[in-house]
């Protein structure tokens, strides 16, 4: 028995196993009847059949873009960090203040940086953060449109790891800040 026959009668076995485990659509029947009672309590039936994939569209991109500025202590040890994101062409302040940041956590302030989706201008922020171990970092923060299919947040932080303070931002195709610690969300102010 040639080894094309074994490989085509798998692939047809294991095609028709898979299309018994398909998952019944929204506008799909589940007796025939009735379409499935809608979870959300506000079901329509007018129309509830017209959807198709063939008429789906795209979310279109916000008219304004919001992105948040991280704190992340990859560190043992807990922090207290002076910040300050100022964007650079206005010279509003976003973010200034001092807080501890505890060991292993993250702070968030969400949807500091915000810019008109229309335009594809670049705009940045200047960040300056300082430990209590006197240890500073000033740097750029940028933020520039990425195409829809990767989302909109460049979201930035002041990242504590390995006795280094750096500045990393999310790019278009890679997420490096927001998601690898517990984040602390509107943090209290001050240090003890």
């Amino acid at each position: 028995m040639p080894s094309s026959f074994t490989r085509r009668a798998l692939l047809a076995s294991v095609s028709g196993t898979l299309a018994g485990c398909t998952a019944t659509s929204p506008a799909s029947t589940t007796d025939g009847d009735t379409p499935p009672a809608d979870p959300s309590g506000t079901s329509s039936t007018a129309d509830s059949h017209s959807s198709s994939p063939s008429t789906r569209t795209r979310t279109p991109m916000p008219d304004v873009l919001h992105s948040s500025f991280y704190v992340e202590n990859h560190e043992r040890t807990a922090h207290c960090v002076t910040l300050s994101v100022t964007h650079a062409e206005t010279g509003k302040s976003v973010v200034d203040g001092t807080w501890a940041v505890d060991a292993d956590q993250a702070l968030a302030f969400e949807d500091v940086a915000t810019r008109d989706a229309s335009d594809d201008v670049r705009d940045a922020y200047e960040v300056r953060a300082e430990l209590e171990t006197g240890q500073t970092l000033s740097e750029t923060w940028e933020l520039r449109s990425c195409p829809p299919e990767y989302g909109y947040d460049r979201d930035g932080a002041v990242v504590l790891k390995e006795g280094e303070l750096s500045l990393w931002a999310n790019q278009c195709d890679a997420i490096a800040v927001g998601y690898e610690l517990p984040v602390a969300v509107d943090p209290q102010e001050g240090c003890d």
